[in-house]
């Protein structure tokens, strides 16, 4: 809630503060008889203040945003279901043992891969910093646009030349240059994001979609408590973990539309949802995930090394969860943990 406070505020003061300076440079500065001047003095200070108390809030918001991005709590659902049985004996060291049935065991690999690509995705952004921030430089300086921040209600050029007379700069002048830089730039990248590079290059995040419903995982993130969202990756041909034959058959299926969709609801493309859960579902789901919190907490009083791998009891804990979510999406043998699916409106 405060940090959501400290973005509202930060948003109001920034939208404030840029179009009052950006008034106040056309006024300024394309007035033809001399008659608007510049704050000085308290309204410079309360200026910069404003600023400092945008820049605050917005950086409260930013640190917890990164918090919640390294605390909340990711599930990856494997649909795979075994794909035969092999015969072994109870114990390997006594060959007279009578034989017995299992199921065969599902490659782990598909989830660690959409792990992974899951991790990539955590710095993808729909702007480039590096790109913008050069952009900016180069038109102020090198450019020259700065010099229409000089105090000098006259000075409307860009030459750099050393020999003419250079005025102060008025911060002021120089926030509503700096913003309409970034805003004009931010605005320009955005639209050849969405108007040209995802549409028609890639899209990071509908092709980690895509991937989860090759590799038939579902993903399950709780971002808060009682909220949280779902990409539904449950592959419509029943089974992934096949050889690449198999794998173009079921993709030319799918492109031509004579196999089922990838949708969660009957015959629907919808996979990614907002989620809003029960307190009774939470403590379900904390009671399962006990043991690898316990684990985990054990692990960092120890200092035991990541590289030991996940205890017996954790692979269990994981089994068990993978279980209860596969069928509470499939609303099998839960019936005290009843949901509703709808489409947005």
């Amino acid at each position: 809630m405060i940090t959501e406070f400290c973005s509202f505020i930060s948003t109001c003061v920034f939208i404030v503060l840029t179009v009052v300076s950006v008034l106040m440079l056309l006024l300024y500065k394309f007035q033809s008889v001399f008659i608007f001047t510049l704050p000085t003095g308290a309204s410079v200070i309360l200026f910069s203040v404003m600023i400092c108390l945008a820049f605050i809030c917005r950086a409260m918001q930013v640190i917890y945003l990164v918090w919640q991005q390294c605390t909340l709590d990711i599930f990856f659902v494997d649909w795979e279901k075994p794909n035969g049985v092999v015969m072994t004996t109870a114990l390997q060291q006594e060959p007279s043992a009578q034989l017995q049935s299992v199921p065969t065991p599902v490659s782990i690999w598909r989830v660690c891969f959409a792990a992974n690509e899951w991790n990539e995705l955590q710095t993808v952004r729909k702007l480039n910093p590096t790109l913008l921030l050069s952009i900016v430089l180069l038109l102020l300086s090198i450019v020259g646009l700065e010099h229409f921040a000089e105090v000098d209600p006259s000075s409307l050029h860009v030459t750099t030349s050393q020999d003419r007379y250079s005025a102060a700069h008025s911060i002021i002048l120089r926030f509503a240059l700096t913003s309409i830089c970034f805003l004009s730039l931010s605005a320009i990248m955005r639209l050849y994001m969405f108007g040209l590079y995802e549409r028609f290059y890639e899209h990071k995040i509908k092709q980690f979609v895509d991937l989860c419903s090759v590799a038939n995982v579902s993903v399950f993130v709780l971002s808060e408590e009682l909220f949280g969202h779902y990409i539904h990756g449950r592959s419509v041909h029943g089974r992934a973990d096949t050889d690449m034959q198999e794998m173009r058959s079921n993709l030319i299926k799918e492109q031509e539309d004579i196999c089922g969709k990838r949708g969660l609801l009957a015959d629907s493309d919808g996979q990614t949802f907002a989620v809003g859960l029960t307190k009774r579902f939470r403590a379900h789901y904390e009671a399962i995930m006990a043991p690898i919190q316990a684990e985990r907490v054990e692990g960092h009083t120890r200092g035991s090394r990541a590289g030991a791998g996940p205890s017996d009891r954790s692979i269990q804990a994981y089994k068990s969860m993978n279980h209860f979510l596969c069928a509470f999406i499939d609303r099998v043998s839960i019936h005290h943990l009843p949901h509703t699916t709808r489409k947005q409106v």
